[in-house]
């Protein structure tokens, strides 16, 4: 069985930057009208600790990724040892990079007039945390792929991993997760779709291909092991989507539709960032400061523009 690791610094960072969406109440209940007009359509990243670089399509590292910058895709991420960051689409879905991982985004975009969500991933190496807001249209879509599976979820919570051992694993938390194994040499689906409800488990490794493709053995869905669900990783990101789903029960119950909710979320969390990137404190519940300009190294090279101001 494999193990996650999560250097501690990191899991101390993450919480003591507050970036695990404990965030204000900005007052009204309400979305103000120019939020509306100004609603973007791509993802902002928070750095919740340093380095993470841009990488280019060979794989060679571009430039270093500062907070509150906008990412267009198609485009691919790296982060350090201790390194952690978090991918915000405008319907205030997550992805949580953890560190040691390198993760490809073909597809990253929330269309707010059409409420139609567009994410694919490739995760090559290290661990992602998806908490995805309910999806509205059949049209969209959340997609974690690795060398040995396609994970499909709609309104859930998930964690992968892919190790330095040959082998993916997906660490189930809410909802429902749908998984198709893959061969990692043709890329083709070998294995008929597997469903992860709630707290279940599932790991693929390089020497089960042979026999899932020959019929020999089965994969087996398996309640989450003990070793995992108590690792600080799976931990940390847990807790984070408890506050999370208390942030929107809370604005559910002010009278907000679901759109306005996403639309609330998302621009609290932007505002924080930015506010992090413009050197005021961030401004999280729980009066943890934010980390200013002169504490994060200078960006390498241009940067990507940024969506418009909030």
């Amino acid at each position: 069985m494999l193990k996650f690791i999560l250097v501690a610094v990191v899991g101390a960072a993450l919480l003591g930057t507050g970036t695990f969406l404990v965030l204000r109440d900005n007052g009204s209940p309400s979305a103000p009208p120019e939020e509306t007009a100004l609603a973007p359509s791509f993802p902002i990243i928070e750095v919740v600790t340093a380095q993470v670089h841009l990488l280019d399509e060979r794989g060679e590292r571009v430039r270093e990724v500062q907070s509150g910058e906008t990412l267009i895709p198609p485009f691919t991420l790296e982060t350090y040892a201790g390194a952690a960051a978090n991918v915000y689409l405008p319907d205030a879905s997550v992805a949580r990079l953890g560190e040691n991982t390198r993760i490809s985004f073909s597809a990253a975009s929330y269309e707010a007039e059409q409420e139609t969500l567009a994410v694919h991933t490739h995760l090559t190496l290290g661990r992602l945390w998806s908490k995805i807001m309910a999806l509205s249209t059949p049209a969209s879509a959340w997609e974690v792929e690795t060398s040995h599976l396609v994970a499909v979820a709609r309104g859930t919570a998930f964690g992968a991993r892919v190790g330095t051992d040959a082998a993916s694993e997906i660490v189930g938390s809410q909802e429902r997760v749908t998984v198709a194994i893959r061969d990692p040499e043709t890329g083709e689906h070998i294995a008929g779709a597997l469903v992860i409800e709630g707290e279940q488990y599932l790991r693929v490794a390089d020497a089960d291909i042979p026999d899932i493709r020959n019929g020999r053995t089965t994969v087996a869905v398996v309640p989450v092991p003990s070793v995992v669900a108590e690792d600080a990783w799976v931990v940390v990101n847990r807790e984070a989507d408890r506050l999370y789903d208390e942030r929107v029960a809370s604005l559910q119950e002010s009278g907000l539709s679901p759109a306005q909710v996403k639309q609330r979320l998302f621009f609290d969390i932007a505002a924080r960032i930015r506010g992090v990137q413009s050197g005021a404190p961030s401004s999280s519940e729980d009066g943890a400061p934010g980390t200013s300009p002169e504490e994060r190294p200078a960006a390498q090279a241009e940067v990507v523009p940024d969506s418009p101001p909030l």
